[in-house]
């Protein structure tokens, strides 16, 4: 009985053992052990200093002007020395001369390199604008949307 158990015990190691070997010394797939390098998009870091500065630009412009009175929401964006700036209205405020020219100056000294400062106060035109602001933000180049920016401008104040 012994000799059986010490039989049966050396042929499972062996099995084991045997096991092991035809599992773990297989030969790995060719096409499945070459790693890829890693790719970097590298398209979102041309310019991107550039790009991060014009944005931290068109935000600190924003935050200047949600702090005027009557202004509820505001996104900018910098584009060829020129703010382009939407804002939101509160209700019980009408947007006239001297709120438009209070609005444009306070642009003008929130960046001081800027040339001028074109408004937009229609909800459409603010949600592209602050999608552009976004976009900016994630990296892309506002040389994408020249086109959709100067469409903007024309309409702008």
């Amino acid at each position: 009985m012994r000799k059986i158990r010490r039989k049966l015990l050396g042929l499972l190691i062996i099995v084991t053992i045997m096991s092991l070997f035809a599992i773990g010394c297989k030969k790995t797939d060719i096409e499945n052990s070459k790693e890829e390098p890693e790719k970097k998009d590298v398209s979102t870091n041309i310019g991107g200093s550039k790009n991060k500065e014009l944005v931290d630009r068109g935000e600190n412009i924003a935050d200047n002007l949600v702090e005027l009175i009557g202004i509820e929401g505001a996104t900018a964006i910098i584009y060829e020395n020129q703010a382009i700036v939407a804002v939101e209205i509160a209700d019980s405020v009408e947007l006239n001369e001297e709120l438009i020219n209070m609005i444009k100056e306070t642009a003008m000294k929130a960046d001081g390199q800027i040339k001028d400062v074109k408004l937009i106060a229609d909800d459409k035109t603010f949600d592209i604008i602050d999608n552009i602001a976004q976009s900016l933000i994630k990296g892309d180049s506002v040389n994408n949307y020249n086109t959709e920016i100067n469409k903007i401008v024309k309409r702008a104040r």
